[in-house]
């Protein structure tokens, strides 16, 4: 708009008088040749100082415990409450799936205390004893909150994890020099015939190993 504005005053200014301030309306100020003689002028006017005051009050208090204060530490312990859980189940995930265990299904019981809740249960439970939010989440799945714990959320976890590790495999596999698609087929025990994907490819890799007196 090539104008300039007074930003304390723009937030401020309430009343008739101080919302006619030049720097303040809509038009604002855009006389430019006395720009350095109205810029003193306003600064030094009672009506600036008082919105400039009122501006660093503001800040002031928002910085200082108070009710707006104490909501944003609610809005953020809880956000780092729920980082912590969703960490420790994807750690548990990739833990089952390196070990080539299996994850509950649909039809698994999601009781802790069933002896037949299954592995994902079980290591989410070993792992609440020595990790505190994990261990106050259980108790919060025992009153019937919102837990993450099902197979539905697990199946969505694997399909995240999968698809970056395959955008991992595909990025070297462009730097690779030479590469080959292989694709195989091979029953499963329904019958249904299943078809392997499988990627072959080169890298070039340079290690430093020690060094040794010349001959």
């Amino acid at each position: 708009m090539n104008s300039l504005y007074c930003l304390s005053c723009k937030l401020f200014a309430h009343t008739q008088s101080e919302s006619k301030l030049s720097l303040v309306r809509r038009e604002s100020f855009t006389n430019w040749k006395k720009v350095g003689e109205r810029l003193s002028e306003h600064v030094n006017s009672l009506n600036h100082k008082n919105c400039f005051c009122s501006w660093k009050n503001l800040e002031t208090s928002l910085g200082k415990r108070g009710i707006d204060k104490d909501l944003q530490d609610d809005i953020e312990k809880e956000e780092s409450h729920w980082k912590a859980i969703l960490h420790s189940i994807v750690d548990v995930i990739l833990h089952l799936a390196k070990q080539e265990s299996p994850l509950p299904d649909s039809n698994e019981t999601m009781d802790f205390s069933d002896p037949r809740c299954g592995k994902f249960l079980n290591t989410i439970e070993l792992v609440s004893h020595y990790h505190p939010p994990l261990r106050e989440h259980i108790l919060r799945h025992r009153k019937g909150q919102v837990t993450y714990f099902s197979s539905k959320i697990q199946n969505e976890f694997l399909e995240i994890i999968s698809n970056e590790i395959r955008e991992q495999i595909m990025e070297e596999v462009k730097e690779a020099k030479y590469h080959a698609v292989m694709f195989d087929c091979t029953p499963d025990v329904s019958h249904l015939e299943q078809m392997s994907q499988v990627l072959r490819y080169v890298r070039v890799v340079e290690m430093f190993l020690k060094l040794l007196d010349g001959l």
